[in-house]
């Protein structure tokens, strides 16, 4: 739900990138309220559970381009990814649990 948000509010042609960071993550609260009345969380608690969201997506990113870099012939996806996993476990000495939130962000350009 909030990466949804934050993907139809950061890309909204209408308003644009010209808005302030308060403005921002209160649309993105309204967003997550909409889809979901029950919702505890305010607009900073989404903002840091966005930004801490970010940041593992983008180091397994920057894992899953370093183990694409390495492909050998006869490699497929799930092996690209396996070497992913492998490497950020290395890296950063924990397990990738984020792998959703990198499906639903890994196509997009921001």
């Amino acid at each position: 739900m909030l990466i949804s948000a934050w993907l139809n509010v950061s890309t909204d042609l209408i308003v644009g990138t010209d808005q302030k960071d308060e403005t921002f993550w209160s649309r993105i609260h309204s967003y997550c309220i909409q889809v979901n009345a029950n919702m505890k969380r305010g607009a900073v608690a989404c903002k840091k559970r966005w930004y801490r969201i970010n940041k593992v997506v983008a180091q397994f990113a920057g894992c899953y381009d370093q183990a694409n870099q390495n492909i050998r012939s006869g490699s497929n996806a799930d092996n690209i990814k396996e070497l992913a996993y492998k490497l950020y476990s290395t890296n950063y000495d924990k397990n990738f649990t984020f792998e959703m939130h990198w499906n639903m962000l890994r196509l997009e350009q921001k």
